[in-house]
């Protein structure tokens, strides 16, 4: 188990000023959490982009918690890549808000074509990533800027997770140029996004709701 860098211990010790064993034998074991006990709560389907196709590619999204570090994962495969996508209880409150608005502005039927400003509305968060191109290649840390709002595919309304491109973080770099996390947008529809809400809210220490 390879050893936490000054500068990741610095990250968890800031989340945990702020704010859930199940092991997937297809997913390897995260430096960002080495030693760390965590557990499954669930699966969520969630809609990527799939490329060279307007159509969404629908995966199964596993979410870990992480409860010493009161901290959530989304992990999941896109175009080949296994990202970690960490939420601290700030992100993931600042998640069920966003799908609170987003919830009233569906029932009232003002949601808006522009997609840009829902996220202005939804609000945002700095989020912590980090992802894998090899199974054996070391891990990459970035911090990008994650955006909540919703977008139209066609005439279905989808609750959306904007994660925008972040250069990796040098302090993690032992060698080699520093590379950059892709932007990636997360489609949810109600039922999902309700889906993932229950999943963050299991150990929120004030649960939201959504209702």
């Amino acid at each position: 188990m390879m050893l936490l860098k000054p500068f990741l211990i610095t990250v968890f010790s800031f989340f945990l000023a702020i704010s859930c064993s199940h092991v997937n034998p297809a997913v390897k074991t995260a430096d960002l959490i080495a030693g760390a006990e965590s557990e499954l709560a669930g699966t969520v389907k969630i809609g990527f982009d799939r490329l060279f196709s307007s159509k969404l590619n629908t995966i199964d999204v596993d979410v870990f918690f992480y409860p010493e570090l009161n901290m959530a994962a989304l992990v999941f495969r896109h175009e080949f890549v296994i990202y970690r996508q960490f939420w601290s209880e700030s992100d993931r409150q600042q998640f069920l808000k966003g799908l609170i608005l987003y919830n009233n502005d569906f029932k009232k039927r003002t949601l808006l074509k522009n997609h840009r400003k829902t996220r202005e509305i939804y609000g945002k968060t700095k989020g912590l990533l980090e992802w894998e191109t090899f199974k054996f290649a070391r891990n990459h840390v970035s911090q990008p800027i994650i955006e909540m709002g919703y977008r139209f595919r066609g005439e279905t309304p989808f609750f959306s997770i904007l994660m925008h491109s972040a250069k990796e973080d040098a302090r993690n770099l032992t060698n080699g140029k520093a590379l950059e996390s892709p932007q990636i947008n997360l489609y949810l529809t109600r039922t999902q996004a309700d889906d993932l809400a229950e999943l963050f809210n299991k150990c929120l220490i004030n649960p939201v709701s959504i209702d």
